[in-house]
């Protein structure tokens, strides 16, 4: 990965290394903030477009946009969503900003299935962090 001037990220799949360390070829895969990759190994999540929530497959190299992020600044500070997998791959936990405040919320990876969480607390929970 590679850190961008914008604080996003660029992600790099390199290929035939070399003995000594060193790769011989790389291409950029993916740009965005906050990665998270699947209990698998076959996805990467990702916040993108500063407002989406990507979906990466890393063997088919298809992204998809799973879900619409709305952000609000936290005592002048911008929050990052920071998405994360439960341990089984069904679900990714990321906050945004429904009602006025910040919640947990949870999606398929397909897309499907969208919940809040957090949607009765009256507090800001963000970081999203599971226990298994």
């Amino acid at each position: 990965m590679l850190l961008n001037k914008d604080k996003s990220f660029s992600i790099y799949k390199a290929l035939n290394f070399l003995p000594s360390g060193g790769r011989k070829s790389q291409e950029i895969i993916s740009i965005g903030k906050y990665p998270a990759i699947s209990p698998d190994g076959q996805y990467l999540v990702y916040v993108c477009e500063v407002t989406k929530l990507c979906l990466r497959d890393l063997n088919a190299g298809q992204t998809t946009k799973i879900a619409t992020l709305s952000y609000v600044k936290v005592k002048s500070r911008d929050i990052p969503a920071s998405p994360m997998w439960s341990s089984d791959g069904q679900w990714i936990y990321f906050s945004s900003v429904d009602g006025g405040d910040w919640d947990i919320f949870r999606i398929h990876p397909d897309g499907s299935g969208l919940e809040n969480l957090t949607a009765d607390w009256s507090s800001n929970e963000v970081m999203p962090a599971l226990q298994w």
